[in-house]
């Protein structure tokens, strides 16, 4: 995960009184919305392991990958996506989720640079304290016109306001 509860709720007091299970969902949100915004799966591709699944567990271990780690899994025929390393042991490493398949995956450590965890909780905060109200788009001080965004605006990328997410453009990708 980009951050974890904790982590937020530490760096974001203000963030204290929504519920953990709510703030992991939202977190696991706003790790899908800089990945889909940005087409960067910010992997370590040196920390990559191939391994096989049995009985829900991954039977191999990469020594750059610890518990609490964000790991992608790939090439698996039924468990591609997203996992947290709830354990490492000498043989085997446990993820969050049970893995449905069998045969062999591949299982790559994502890391995230510091600006882009800044930025996610910033996301998370706006997330937690704005949505649901109108944002201002423009406002003019002649007559006093204002301007709300609405959520399908120029203004609003991904269903934020785009300066929320000016930190992931030097992070982009090309799109082919």
């Amino acid at each position: 995960m980009i951050l974890s509860a904790t982590e937020a709720v530490a760096l974001a007091p203000d963030l204290a009184d929504v519920d953990t299970d709510v703030l992991e969902l939202k977190l696991a949100a706003v790790e899908m919305t800089v990945r889909g915004f940005t087409n960067n799966p910010f992997t370590v591709t040196n920390a990559t392991v191939t391994a096989p699944i049995e009985d829900g567990r991954v039977f191999g271990r990469h020594g750059a990958i610890r518990q609490g780690d964000t790991v992608v899994v790939s090439r698996s025929q039924l468990d591609d996506g997203l996992y947290t390393v709830e354990e490492v042991t000498a043989v085997s490493t446990v993820l969050d989720r049970v893995l449905m398949g069998h045969g062999k995956l591949r299982m790559t450590l994502v890391r995230y640079p510091a600006d882009v965890r800044a930025g996610a909780l910033e996301l998370l905060r706006w997330d937690a304290l704005n949505r649901g109200k109108q944002t201002k788009k423009a406002e003019t001080l002649s007559r006093h016109r204002v301007e709300y965004a609405t959520p399908t605006d120029e203004a609003m990328k991904s269903g934020y306001p785009a300066d929320l997410l000016a930190f992931l453009r030097p992070y982009r990708k090309a799109r082919f």
